[in-house]
């Protein structure tokens, strides 16, 4: 541990100030990083509990959370409590269980309390309520609608009025996610009606939150029904062709290779033809009546007549053509030319041949019903489509936010590990580079500690830094005769030899082993410093 703070230290005081304040921010701003994300990702997920609380119901949720010791949030202005989302749901069947919460809708145990004393009036009006509540809670329960509220009218019977007014029928629906389709909302309109009495579907209004109608407002108009009636039919029919004729030619030409349309024109007319037709030439005698008369006694008084009767054939013939069928169909077919991908990667297009055209003109015809006898018109083209644009998303509600939140924490999370890793990575490589790039020759404080290591130093002799190589040979300059030596004592000689061949020895030492001695070295300098 002390030679990593040593290497660091010594790394540290090969760097400019601006260098060591630099690496001093990045160290700081990776530290917080990592305690940020720490901090953040160790936050629960808070989702909404109960929401649209007026104060005191906000007031009983907060002190039942603090009883049970749950971390909670309020927002909305202390209308909607927030808690983790992992004990959500059970909270949310404990509270509305034991009452701490009330939906506001009271079915028929409100007749569970006792009547007694309680007027005609009274008893009329609790009634309308219950049904009322059984009624929201039943809209309640389907998927999209998370709180629905139903208001009946119900008028009494006049026996001295004419006309008697019907009974009408308002729903408000909260939607927590998507919309609610035409079938649906005609699902509630009919349920409403079928639970209350003498009320058609018609006299039933449905809204949403945002006061949008979801009924049809002109249902009680026949002829506007119909024609919705007859919308829809036209749609069904010109989608079922459409999927007919695609999925023929997703064999053929491959899927996102081709594009079919279909105009249906349906013809809505009922008539009804009945004829009676009468066959002359069947009369058949059914009956014959025979009278002769006599007078006076001469033949000029006597008559006779024969009265026949005839049944002929009678045919009764009634014909009714059905609503809804075909009078013309408009086809639109267009193929993407053919795609060929070449050993560089680009790709080229090329026209269809005529017979191939042919064949698809043929096999959509037959899949979507073609008669020429009525009229109906087909065009098909080839070119070349755009298949590069996928389909567009839709819109999945709020629970796609929930993913993309995790999403996000979870990628935040791997940045700072990878942030904190590229740090720490890059300090050991400048540490290991720093402490392998230092050089090998003694310099004049190694001599010394070499010296201060043989039997024969004494610790003098301090002379300028230089090299190992350097060193020997100034000493084997040094033993030679010349002008110098000859001044130096017997002693000095001797122990100039010494040290000559302990620079020698060293010399040998580090080419045959060069790491070794550099630990060695890298020891020596730690020690110094430490000192």
């Amino acid at each position: 541990m002390q030679t990593f703070f040593a290497r660091l230290q010594q790394f540290l005081g090969r760097l400019s100030t601006g260098q060591q304040v630099g690496l001093g921010l990045l160290a700081v701003g990776t530290l917080g990083l990592l305690v940020g994300t720490a901090y953040w990702s160790s936050q629960p997920d808070y989702a909404l509990l109960f929401g649209d609380l007026d104060p005191g119901d906000a007031n009983q949720v907060v002190s039942r959370l603090k009883e049970e010791g749950v971390s909670y949030e309020l927002r909305n202005q202390g209308s909607a409590v927030y808690v983790p989302r992992a004990s959500m749901h059970e909270l949310r069947l404990q509270f509305s269980s034991d009452g701490t919460i009330d939906d506001g809708q009271t079915g028929y145990e409100l007749f569970d309390q006792g009547s007694l004393g309680m007027t005609d009036f009274m008893q009329k009006l609790n009634s309308k309520r219950a049904l009322e509540g059984e009624l929201a809670r039943t809209v309640s329960s389907i998927g999209q609608v998370e709180s629905a509220r139903v208001h009946l009218v119900e008028p009494e019977d006049d026996p001295f009025q004419a006309q008697q007014v019907e009974a009408s029928a308002s729903v408000v629906l909260a939607l927590a996610g998507g919309s609610l389709s035409q079938a649906q909302v005609q699902g509630v309109t009919q349920l409403v009606a079928g639970a209350v009495e003498k009320l058609s579907p018609s006299q039933v209004k449905v809204i949403d939150q945002a006061g949008t109608m979801l009924s049809e407002p002109n249902a009680a108009d026949e002829n506007v029904q119909m024609t919705s009636t007859q919308i829809d039919m036209q749609r069904s029919v010109e989608k079922q062709l459409v999927e007919q004729g695609e999925s023929m030619l997703r064999k053929v030409v491959g899927p996102q290779n081709s594009v079919v349309r279909v105009s249906a024109d349906l013809n809505f007319d009922r008539t009804v033809t009945e004829k009676d037709l009468v066959d002359p030439e069947s009369a058949t005698v059914v009956s014959e009546e025979r009278m002769q008369e006599e007078g006076g006694g001469d033949e000029a008084g006597n008559s006779n007549s024969v009265v026949r009767n005839y049944e002929v054939s009678r045919t009764q013939e009634r014909l009714e053509e059905s609503v809804g069928d075909v009078n013309r169909l408009s086809v639109s077919v267009v193929v993407d030319q053919k795609r060929t991908t070449g050993p560089d990667g680009e790709t080229t297009y090329e026209p269809r041949e005529e017979e191939e055209i042919n064949k698809i003109e043929s096999l959509v015809k037959n899949a979507v019903g073609f008669d020429p006898e009525r009229g109906d018109q087909f065009t098909i083209q080839q070119t070349r489509l755009n298949t590069t644009a996928g389909p567009v998303a839709e819109d999945g509600g709020t629970g796609g936010g929930t993913s993309t939140q995790l999403y996000l924490r979870y990628g935040l999370i791997l940045l700072a590990l990878g942030a904190a890793v590229w740090v720490a990575r890059s300090l050991i490589q400048a540490l290991t580079a720093t402490s392998e790039a230092q050089p090998t020759p003694l310099q004049a404080s190694e001599s010394r500690q070499v010296e201060g290591r043989t039997p024969e130093s004494g610790g003098e002799g301090a002379e300028e830094p230089a090299a190992l190589e350097g060193e020997t040979e100034n000493d084997e300059a040094l033993v030679k005769d010349d002008m110098y030596t000859n001044k130096l004592s017997d002693e000095a000689k001797a122990r100039l030899e010494a040290r000559s061949e302990m620079f020698e020895e060293i010399q040998d030492q580090v080419e045959e082993n060069p790491e070794q001695t550099a630990d060695m070295i890298r020891s020596w300098l730690v020690e110094d410093q430490t000192v």
